[in-house]
C-alpha cells in the first residue's frame, strides 16, 4: 500500500524532534537530544548527527552589532513547501537536515547597510575573501555540512573634490575633479560621478553629457579613486554671466542589476549641488571668464649653463619641473629665448628642442642651440632667457596667452621671480667648468660634497662657486647653503681673474636619517666682485642627485677595510676616496673611545672603516698622526 509521508523538523535549543505522518492516523516521533556544548559553540566545532544528515550553519558579521546578530535566518528545502525553518541565533545552526538543495536567506539589510556572503561545505576556512553580494543564496547540502557566514556592510560617504575648472570666451566650460569611493570591501556596490553647471541664481542644474559619455561619468568598484574630467559648450552662453559648476560622486547598490543607479536603490553620495556651504562643498565653484578657478602650482625652472662662441654658436641647457602630476587636463611646455643686451624683444630659438604639450608633472633638462646669432658681434653682451608654463588648453588650439596658465620665465630679467633661467654671457667670456668629485652624506648625518672647478677670464672678471644641498624625500626641501671645509677658499669678492682647483664642503646640520638628498655646485663669471651685486656674465651647475643616507652593504661589517674603501687603514674613515676635514671630524667625535664604547661608536654612525687606524684599540694621538701623514691623498 502506497502511503504519502510528510515529515516537520524542529529546531529546538538542545536538538531537534522529527515529526513523521504516514497516512491519516499514524504519528512516528523521532528526537535527537545534542550535548549543549555542541549548540552553544562556534560553527567550527560541528557534531556528529548521522552519516546520511547535512548540517547548516553560520555566523552574522558583525557578531557585537545586536540587530545584524538578531537577523533572523530561514532554510527551505529547494521544491518542499513544507520544509522550512528559521532562527534568530548568532551563530545559527541547522541539524539533521536530509542531504539536497536549500535555500538559505536573511532578511532586507537594515537602513544605510548591504549585505554579502561567503559560503564553503565541510570547512570553515573560506570567510577572509571577497565577499559575495545578495540576501539569497542556494546551497548543495551534500556531505557533513555547510558553513554560510553572512556580512554586513554599512555604506561609507565618498569623497569628491573640484581641483580646476576654466571657462573660455566662447563658452566651453572644462572640469576636473578627483573621487574616492571608500567602499573598496562591500560587495555590490559600484561607483559613479558626473559633472553639472548651471548659471549663477538659478535653481535647475545641466548635467555634463549622457550616462554612455564613458569621459564625462566615471563607473567603477565601490572603493574607486579616479580623476575625471568633464567639458562642455555651454548652450546660449553669456560671457557677462557668472556660472556655478559641481560634481558628484555615488556609490550604490545595483538592486536590479541593470548597470545603473534607479531611484529607490540604496545609495550614499558626495555632492556638490548642495552648494558652497553643503556637506559636500569642496566639490562646488564658481566660474566665470574674468574668474576662473584653477588651482596650477607654479613650475620650476633654472639654467645650468649657457654660452656663446666666438663665431656667434649659442648653447643654453635648463632644468624644469612641472610640479602639477594631479591636474589631468593641465599641459607643460617650456623654451628658450635670447636677446641683445639692451634691446627689448626677445627672440625663441631651438623650437624643435623645447617641450610641447607634456604631462604637467613632467620633469627634465633640455639643451638649446643656434648654430650662430644673426648680426652677431662678439663685443656685444647676449642675455639668454629659458622659461616653463604649465597651461589649460581653453581653445584647443595649444598654448595661447588667453590660456589659463602660470609659468616660471626667465624673461624678467636678473630682477626677476624666475631670475635662475635668466643670463647675461658674452662671447669675450670663458665659460666656466664644473665637475663632481663626490657626493655623499657622510657617517656623521652631514651633506658632503667634492668638486672641481675651472674659469679663467683675463681683465676684470671674477668667478665666484657656491654649494647647496635639500632634501627630496621623504619631504623636499629648499636649496640650503653648504660651508667649504677644504680645497680652495673663495675670497669674499670672488677669485678675480678667475680660477681652478678643487673645493669640498660639507653641510651644518645633520641630515635626517632616511632622508635622501640633491647636491650641487654653482660656478659663476661676474662682471665685479661678487660684493658689489654684479651681473653674472656666464654660469654652470653641476647637480649630484638622490643621494642615499649611508647604510653598511650587505657585504660589509663596521670597521671593515672593504675593496670600496681601500684608503681607510690611511684615514678615509668615510670611505669617499679622499683623506680631509669629514675624516677628520669623525677622528675628533671617536677620541679617547676604546673597547664596547669604540664599538658601539662604529655600529651607530654606520662605519665601514674604524677610526683607530693603528689597529691599539682605542682612538688617539698615533691614529691623529697617520691621518695627517696622508692628509689631502
Amino acid at each position: 500500500m502506497n502511503q504519502k509521508i510528510k515529515k516537520f523538523v524542529f529546531d529546538f535549543q538542545k536538538g531537534s524532534i522529527s515529526l513523521s505522518i504516514i497516512g491519516l492516523g499514524v504519528l512516528i516521533v523521532s528526537a535527537v537530544v545534542l550535548p549543549a556544548e555542541t549548540i552553544a559553540g562556534p560553527p567550527s566545532i560541528t557534531p556528529t548527527i548521522s552519516s546520511s544528515s547535512c548540517t547548516i550553519q553560520g555566523i552574522k558579521h558583525p557578531e557585537d552589532n545586536p540587530t545584524i546578530a538578531g537577523q533572523e535566518v530561514k532554510v527551505s528545502r529547494v521544491g518542499v513547501v513544507m520544509d522550512s525553518y528559521s532562527s534568530n541565533k548568532n551563530p545559527y545552526y541547522f541539524y539533521n537536515l536530509d542531504r539536497g538543495k536549500y535555500n538559505v536567506s536573511v532578511p532586507e539589510p537594515p537602513p544605510g547597510y548591504v549585505v554579502g556572503y561567503t559560503l564553503c561545505s565541510d570547512r570553515t576556512d573560506c570567510h577572509t575573501g571577497t565577499k559575495a553580494p545578495g540576501r539569497i543564496v542556494e546551497v548543495d547540502c551534500l556531505g557533513r555540512f555547510v558553513d554560510l557566514h553572512w556580512w554586513y556592510f554599512e555604506i561609507t560617504k565618498p569623497a569628491c573634490n573640484i581641483t580646476a575648472a576654466f571657462l573660455g570666451q566662447d563658452g566651453q566650460l572644462s572640469v576636473i575633479y578627483s573621487l574616492r569611493g571608500n567602499n573598496d570591501k562591500v560587495p555590490g556596490l559600484f561607483t559613479s560621478s558626473a559633472c553639472f553647471y548651471r548659471e549663477a541664481g538659478t535653481t535647475e542644474w545641466h548635467e555634463f553629457g549622457k550616462w554612455r559619455e564613458f569621459e564625462n561619468r566615471f563607473t567603477g568598484s565601490p572603493g574607486a579613486v579616479s580623476a575625471p574630467t568633464c567639458s562642455i559648450n555651454i548652450p546660449n552662453f553669456n560671457a557677462t554671466k557668472t556660472y556655478e559648476v559641481a560634481a558628484g560622486v555615488m556609490v550604490y547598490f545595483d538592486s536590479n542589476g541593470n548597470g545603473s543607479y534607479d531611484r529607490g536603490e540604496l545609495y550614499s553620495s558626495c555632492s556638490g549641488r548642495n552648494g558652497a556651504s553643503g556637506d559636500c562643498s569642496s566639490c562646488f565653484r564658481t566660474v566665470s571668464v574674468s574668474g576662473t578657478h584653477a588651482t596650477i602650482n607654479r613650475p620650476v625652472c633654472n639654467i645650468t649653463s649657457a654660452g656663446v662662441g666666438a663665431s656667434g654658436d649659442l648653447s643654453v641647457t635648463y632644468h624644469y619641473e612641472g610640479n602639477n602630476t594631479d591636474s589631468l587636463l593641465l599641459k607643460l611646455g617650456s623654451s628658450c629665448f635670447y636677446r641683445k643686451s639692451g634691446d627689448t624683444d626677445w627672440i625663441e630659438f631651438s623650437a624643435s628642442n623645447k617641450v610641447v604639450d607634456a604631462d604637467p608633472g613632467t620633469f627634465g633638462d633640455r639643451t638649446c642651440t643656434l648654430s650662430q646669432i644673426p648680426d652677431f658681434n662678439a663685443n656685444n653682451t647676449y642675455e639668454v632667457a629659458s622659461g616653463v608654463t604649465v597651461y589649460f588648453d581653453s581653445n584647443g588650439n595649444g598654448y595661447d596667452t588667453s590660456d589659463p596658465h602660470v609659468s616660471c620665465t626667465g624673461r624678467n630679467g636678473a630682477e626677476g621671480d624666475c631670475s635662475r633661467c635668466f643670463r647675461a654671457i658674452s662671447a669675450s667670456v670663458i665659460s666656466p667648468f664644473c665637475q663632481i668629485n663626490y657626493a655623499n652624506i657622510g657617517p656623521m648625518g652631514k651633506a658632503n660634497l667634492s668638486f672641481q672647478f675651472n674659469g679663467r677670464n683675463s681683465g676684470d672678471f671674477y668667478l665666484g662657486t657656491a654649494c647647496q644641498w635639500r632634501s627630496v624625500n621623504p619631504t623636499p626641501s629648499s636649496w640650503q647653503g653648504m660651508s667649504v671645509v677644504g680645497g680652495a677658499t673663495p675670497p669674499p669678492g670672488g677669485f678675480r681673474g678667475g680660477a681652478s682647483g678643487t673645493i669640498v664642503c660639507q653641510s651644518s646640520g645633520v641630515v635626517p636619517t632616511g632622508t635622501r638628498i640633491d647636491t650641487r655646485a654653482l660656478v659663476h663669471i661676474y662682471s665685479g666682485p661678487l660684493n658689489s651685486s654684479p651681473t653674472p656674465r656666464a654660469s654652470v651647475e653641476c647637480l649630484a642627485q638622490n643621494i642615499p643616507t649611508v647604510v653598511p652593504t650587505a657585504t660589509s661589517t663596521p670597521g671593515s677595510t672593504a675593496g670600496s674603501c681601500p684608503r681607510g687603514s690611511l684615514g678615509d674613515i668615510n670611505c669617499d676616496g679622499s683623506i680631509n676635514g669629514g675624516d677628520l671630524a669623525i677622528l675628533a667625535a671617536a677620541w679617547g673611545k676604546s673597547g664596547e664604547g669604540l664599538t658601539n661608536f662604529i655600529a651607530n654612525n654606520n662605519l665601514r672603516q674604524t677610526p683607530d687606524l693603528n689597529g691599539s684599540g682605542g682612538v688617539g694621538g698615533d691614529d691623529l698622526a697617520i691621518m695627517a701623514a696622508n692628509w689631502g691623498r
